[in-house]
């Protein structure tokens, strides 16, 4: 759309040109016709001639003007699909871009899924180890305090 402003200007240049050369020439018509009324009789075959070709050029000049604003129309036309083109290009390729960075964080994602995973297993293995052990360790306390009950026993017989 920044070419947009430019192309607009020179259409309208075109088509004020145009009716520019339009109104002199039916000014200029008009100027011959009216004059050739003041001596309709010994010039209404020139006036008819004059008439004629007056109306001729304009229609010549309007199916000029015609002609040019087709072929404006067709630039414009062409101009637009070439900007929808690259603009559908762009459009694809930032649609490329974000899928391949959705597709790698997915990845990073689905990784640190797997990571999260194995350190929850080895949480939960290190959770049961340690469990074990105070396990191990209250059985050794107990038979620890057995032990030294055995011995105090023993040894008060001893005594």
């Amino acid at each position: 759309d920044d070419h947009s402003p430019d192309l607009r200007e020179t259409v309208l240049r075109i088509y004020l040109s145009g009716i520019r050369h339009l109104r002199a020439r039916l000014t200029n018509v008009v100027l011959e016709r009216d004059n050739l009324r003041g001596d309709l009789v010994r010039l209404s075959e020139q006036k008819a001639r004059l008439v004629r070709e007056g109306d001729e050029e304009v229609e010549h000049v309007r199916r000029e003007h015609g002609r040019e604003l087709d072929e404006c129309e067709q630039r414009c036309a062409e101009r637009v699909q070439a900007l929808e083109r690259d603009n559908r290009a762009e459009r694809e390729k930032w649609i490329a871009s974000a899928q391949a960075q959705v597709k790698r964080v997915e990845e990073e994602l689905e990784a640190a899924k797997g990571q999260e995973d194995l350190l929850k297993e080895k949480l939960k293995e290190a959770d049961l180890n340690y469990q074990m052990l105070l396990d191990e360790l209250k059985e050794q306390q107990d038979e620890n305090k057995s032990l030294r009950r055995d011995f105090n026993q023993i040894h008060r017989q001893l005594q």
